[in-house]
């Protein structure tokens, strides 16, 4: 189940609060003390994340949980997605281990659809909340959490994520049921800082430091209408949040997907090396311009845990 992006939180007391993590999401199974994860993809990431396999705590229990993996700043204890990054496309366990050991993750438990052989996605969410509390009540694996939520006002919750810097509130409908994998009205996040995910369909030489690496990605979505047969919309670039790191990344997975062929539904600009559209990335902007492109747009880092044709504008047409 997925949130709707708005700028203003809705308002009366059928509302429950949560806090916005900066992570990716994640499911876990637990069946006969053995712990899964998947991405939202429903790709497998358990070896990514050896430290969430510790202890005993829910064995004997058979649960499906939904929640988001974060990985965390030593001297604030906030919720980083760089360090992240760094963890979420490796495969070499030796890497996992040796970065497990200097940016451990914690799983953010948030739902809870299936719990002893019983299925709680038409439960509604104050029920699965009630459900997920009693787990935890029991104990949890080491680095695994339930956090709090609030009912009625948003005001505390968005003061402790203004406190701590955190990206903002998800509000949920206490009487909605769990709908998987739809973006529905019932969750609405609104953050302190605007971020989203976009579609990369090219990307224009830099100049001075940058001569013939990628000096700013062109970026588009897919409306949600039939015209998404046409290809993107294009929404603007981002040439800056760019490590060295992540430019020879890009740098090499920009040329193995190479084409002649614009992925543009309209025509941009001339300069444009286009590539296939298959790599997802989040920017951080301060807002949209009239003429539907990003201002003040910054590389945060690559999604692989989402499908581009899953990119829409979900504040916009």
């Amino acid at each position: 189940m997925l949130a709707v992006t708005r700028p203003v939180a809705p308002s009366g007391d059928r509302w429950g609060w949560e806090l916005k993590w900066d992570g990716v999401r994640a499911m876990a199974t637990v069946h006969d003390g053995i712990v899964e994860l998947f991405n939202r993809r429903v790709l497998p990431v358990t070896h990514r994340y050896p430290e969430l396999l510790q202890g005993d705590a829910l064995r004997g229990q058979s649960l499906l949980l939904d929640g988001e993996i974060v990985a965390t700043e030593h001297d604030t204890g906030r919720p980083n997605f760089h360090l992240l990054q760094a963890r979420m496309h490796l495969e070499d366990r030796q890497e996992i281990a040796d970065l497990a050991s200097q940016a451990a993750v914690s799983f953010m438990v948030f739902d809870v659809l299936h719990l002893d052989g019983r299925t709680l996605v038409d439960e509604p969410y104050t029920a699965r909340r009630a459900a997920l509390a009693n787990v935890a009540s029991h104990g949890l694996p080491p680095g695994w959490h339930v956090p709090a939520h609030a009912v009625g006002a948003s005001t505390a919750t968005w003061d402790i994520a203004v406190q701590y810097g955190l990206e903002g509130v998800v509000a949920k409908r206490l009487d909605s049921r769990y709908e998987p994998g739809r973006r529905t009205g019932a969750w609405v996040k609104v953050k302190r800082i605007s971020r989203c995910e976009l579609v990369v369909g090219g990307w224009q030489e830099g100049a001075g430091r940058r001569e013939g690496r990628v000096g700013s990605l062109a970026l588009g979505y897919y409306p949600t209408d039939n015209s998404a047969l046409l290809g993107l919309k294009f929404a603007g670039k981002v040439g800056s949040g760019f490590s060295e790191r992540d430019l020879d990344a890009l740098g090499a997975a920009l040329a193995r997907i190479r084409t002649d062929t614009s992925p543009f539904a309209a025509p941009v600009e001339h300069d444009i090396h286009f590539v296939q559209p298959v790599i997802v990335v989040e920017v951080s902007f301060t807002e949209w311009t009239d003429l539907a492109t990003l201002r003040h747009p910054v590389f945060v880092g690559v999604r692989t845990d989402k499908e581009p044709r899953d990119v829409h504008r979900d504040d916009g047409p």
